[in-house]
This record gives C-alpha cells, sequence and structure tokens, in this order.
C-alpha cells in the first residue's frame, strides 16, 4: 500500500537533538524535506540531503506539512496558508495547562507531581490548536527543569513516529484543547522566579534546591529567565550544583556561615540543612564570614542589568 505521505513536501522549523531525530527519522518518507534552523550543526549535518531555507523564503514557498520543533519564532498567518496539510507543533508541556515558554521550570516552581508533552495543531492561540498526541510522565523530587526537557524530548521522539504513521495512512485526527483549564507562562511571569534566582538561606533546603532545578538547563537551551546564584558580600555567584553536606554538625553553626571554602565550591548553612554549593568560577579572596540576607534591591538590580 503507496504511503500518503510519500508524495508530499515538509518543512520542519527549530533546533536541537529532538529535530536531528525527527528529521533522520523522516528522511525517506517524504518526497522532499526543507528546513529553516539557526541550529550551525544541525545545518551542516543536514545540508547534503534537505533542503535549506530562511525565514524570508517561506512565503514564497508552498508545502504540504509543517513541523515546528522546539522553534522560539512564531509562524506567521503567512507561512501557514502555503501549507496544504497539517501544521503540527511539539509543546514540552501538557496542554491546555503549562501553554507559552519554560513549563518545565514552572512546573518545578508550582511543586507539579506529574508534567507532560504534546504534538498538536498551530492555530492563531498560541499552543491552542487540536491535540494530535500526547503523554504525562511523573516527576520526582531530584528532576531539575533539565530532566524535565530531556524526558519531554525523549517522549516527543516517540509520538513522533506515532504521527508519521498515522500520516502515511491518512488517519491523523486530534481533538480540541478545552481552553477553560488553560495556563499560559511568558515573559511577564519570568519575575516570578523566587528572589530572581537568589538563594535565601533563610529558608529550608527543600525551598532552595527547588529554585536550582527550576533553573537548570541543558547547555543547549536558551536561559532567558535568569540563572540559580548565591548573593554575598563581594558580588553573586551562578550556582552549577546544590548538594547536602553531612560532614559536619549541624547543630554547631548559625545560618549563613561559610564552614569551608575549597576552589569553586562553598559550605554553608541554610535554614535545616548544611548545603555543599558549587559555582562557575574560582573563589578568590573570599572572606570567610556569615553571608547577607538577601536583598530585594539588590537582586532586582543585578536582575534588571543583566548579571543573572
Amino acid at each position: 500500500m503507496k504511503s500518503y505521505i510519500s508524495d508530499k513536501t515538509a518543512l520542519f522549523i527549530g533546533s536541537s537533538y529532538m529535530l536531528e531525530q525527527c528529521l533522520l527519522i523522516s528522511l525517506k518518507k517524504f518526497k522532499k524535506i526543507y528546513l529553516v534552523s539557526d541550529d550551525k550543526r544541525l545545518v551542516k549535518k543536514f545540508k547534503k540531503k534537505i533542503t535549506l531555507l530562511t525565514f524570508s523564503k517561506l512565503k514564497f514557498e508552498k508545502f504540504d506539512f509543517l513541523f515546528s520543533i522546539l522553534n522560539e519564532t512564531i509562524i506567521s498567518e503567512k507561512i501557514l496558508k502555503n501549507i496544504s496539510n497539517n501544521s503540527i507543533n511539539f509543546h514540552d508541556g501538557p496542554l491546555p495547562r503549562y501553554a507559552g515558554l519554560y513549563s518545565s521550570t514552572f512546573a518545578i516552581l508550582n511543586n507539579e507531581k506529574t508534567h507532560g508533552l504534546c504534538w498538536h495543531e498551530i492555530e492563531n492561540v498560541i499552543d491552542g490548536g487540536k491535540i494530535y498526541e500526547k503523554l504525562t510522565f511523573k516527576i520526582r523530587e531530584c528532576f531539575s527543569a533539565y530532566n524535565i526537557d530531556v524526558m519531554s524530548s525523549f517522549l516527543g521522539i516517540k509520538l513522533f513516529k506515532t504521527i508519521l504513521n498515522k500520516l502515511q495512512k491518512n488517519n491523523l485526527k486530534g481533538y480540541s484543547q478545552n481552553l477553560k483549564l488553560r495556563t499560559y507562562y511568558g515573559l511577564k511571569h519570568f519575575k516570578k522566579v523566587p528572589n530572581y534566582g537568589f538563594l535565601n538561606l533563610d529558608k529550608n533546603y527543600k525551598e532552595n534546591y527547588k529554585i536550582f532545578r527550576a533553573l537548570n538547563f541543558s547547555s543547549q537551551k536558551k536561559n532567558k529567565i535568569c540563572h540559580p546564584k548565591l548573593l554575598t558580600s563581594r558580588e553573586p555567584f551562578i550556582i552549577k550544583n546544590i548538594q547536602i553536606e553531612n560532614r559536619f554538625n549541624l547543630n554547631n553553626y548559625k545560618k549563613r556561615q561559610i564552614l569551608l571554602i575549597e576552589k569553586n565550591f562553598l559550605i554553608i548553612k541554610c535554614k535545616n540543612k548544611l548545603l555543599k554549593i558549587t559555582v562557575d568560577k574560582l573563589i578568590k579572596n573570599f572572606k570567610k564570614k556569615s553571608l547577607p540576607e538577601i536583598n530585594k534591591k539588590k537582586c532586582l538590580k543585578y536582575f534588571k542589568y543583566g548579571i543573572n
């Protein structure tokens, strides 16, 4: 039986390892594949196998299918009008909840126990189109935004294969979202991150670790929110990792007291635990004294001027 899509064209827009895998899966499925991406590694790998385009040229081209995968650019109506069949987007959130940006970050900050991902139709309402395929999974207590994103991408690739199988049989169907249940997170919500990403050592370990988890991304993901940080009397340090330290007696120390400074990490006490905090550069000439309390004005200053 002949595949419905074997004589069709497909346009892919986006970046990342997930897009790479979806392209590899699709190479022999469509008559011709086009790609718009700012991922130089991806472009180099596929430049001899597919046709590369830019956004400026899309309004003059027609395609049968569109797949938007971890794409940060809003696709205009002019482009969508040139798609004769399905325009499909991958979203790393359990729509209709967590539409918009950085869904994994806000899921952690909101203490969610589960998260999800889906492939949906592209419409004028951002992430508001009908759902084609959807999955959910548990968020473990140790999961950071990075872990959730990796899980979403892995499961998203599996669902992409299901999408293609249904397209080949010309029986891809979706269902409308209940937009009354919709939640959306955009640029204005970034400032809702507690203390603009600075740890508050008057809080317990769980609260501080949650901030770190929510802001710990893959190096390939652009961080447009802020980094997890430790504010000291000298300067803010970007945090690379947080662990509970058990080598010392907790009761012998006061909150914000530094126990040990060793190259690129320090051990310090928060409300209920001793923390080993690894930072992104060597700590030189660091005064061994208690850190100041988190100051909102200082946080706002650092956030405003980009030292985050």
